[in-house]
């Protein structure tokens, strides 16, 4: 928690590449925590990690968007742990599937060719059972049909 303190820069200034990306690490490591730490506030981990995104977006300009985002595991982790609340906390509720999909929606503006955030998107759309919309995500993948065995 302290790391992740200690790299935040003052409200309002852009990251720079590398407290980004040891920013994201220490991030990272303290989800990677919250498995054995049954109180961890998902939601909070959550947000840290749209917050740290928000501050990011400003090294998205002029890179190709094929290319990989120097933040694009943010919405994913923001995305994983809003999943972990919903299964800890409300069950029933779509409120954090609907969280999760706004997060990777929010990436995907931003890097539209990132597989692992189409197929997040997919699955989510699978969980709330949007299947046009799930339909959508997974021809974005561009997975090949296998062939018929003759």
């Amino acid at each position: 928690q302290r790391a992740w303190e200690a790299e935040r820069p003052p409200s309002g200034v852009p990251l720079e590449y590398r407290p980004l990306r040891r920013q994201l690490a220490a991030l990272c490591l303290l989800a990677s925590l919250s498995h054995h730490q049954p109180y961890q506030d998902n939601q909070e981990l959550a947000r840290q990690a749209m917050e740290l995104y928000s501050l990011a977006l400003p090294l998205y300009t002029g890179q190709d968007p094929r290319e990989r985002g120097p933040a694009d595991e943010l919405p994913l982790l923001a995305a994983r742990h809003l999943l972990q609340y919903q299964r800890q906390h409300c069950p029933g509720s779509a409120r954090p599937l609907l969280q999760a999909l706004a997060c990777l929606h929010a990436a995907h503006a931003n890097s539209p060719f990132n597989a692992n955030i189409r197929l997040g998107l997919c699955s989510l759309y699978g969980l709330v059972g949007a299947a046009d919309a799930a339909h959508h995500f997974f021809k974005e993948l561009d997975v090949p049909r296998p062939s018929p065995s003759l």
